[in-house]
């Protein structure tokens, strides 16, 4: 059974809330959709499934992944989307100069984003550490 790619972008746009990607034609928002989710990928521990066996043609992985690795993979590619705002060159543009206010208020926005950003590869790394812990033969005492 297979996992289209459509089930982790629904579970990564739950977690994110951009009104610009609306804006965004179907082709572009495709593309940025799979490059968000190959960086996740790459970032991804060992799993029960191996991720490199998918289909970028049709969409899918190849195997049925669980729902803890449809999760990581949301969470992966919204660090993703996350790092993109930080590492924007208009948004530094914008910091440089300016008004006073101007400055301010992006200095909070930029200092938001990366403890977003913080607080989402600490929520992937607990999920990481829960399913090693649960899963591990050493750690269930039955």
């Amino acid at each position: 059974m297979a996992t289209p790619y459509e089930k982790i972008y629904d579970r990564f746009s739950q977690k994110i809330t951009d009104f610009n990607l609306v804006e965004v034609d179907d082709n572009s928002l495709d593309k940025m959709l799979l490059g968000w989710l190959n960086s996740s990928i790459v970032n991804m521990r060992k799993r029960e499934h191996n991720l490199s066996l998918r289909d970028d043609e049709e969409q899918e992985f190849q195997e049925d992944l669980s729902d803890l690795e449809i999760e990581l993979l949301a969470l992966g590619m919204k660090l993703a989307w996350i790092d993109q705002y930080l590492n924007s060159t208009e948004l530094v543009l914008q910091f440089i100069g300016g008004k006073e206010e101007k400055y301010y208020i992006l200095f909070f926005f930029f200092s938001e984003l990366r403890e977003l950003r913080k607080d989402t590869l600490r929520e992937m790394n607990s999920l990481h550490n829960y399913d090693t812990y649960a899963n591990n033969s050493y750690f269930n005492i039955n």
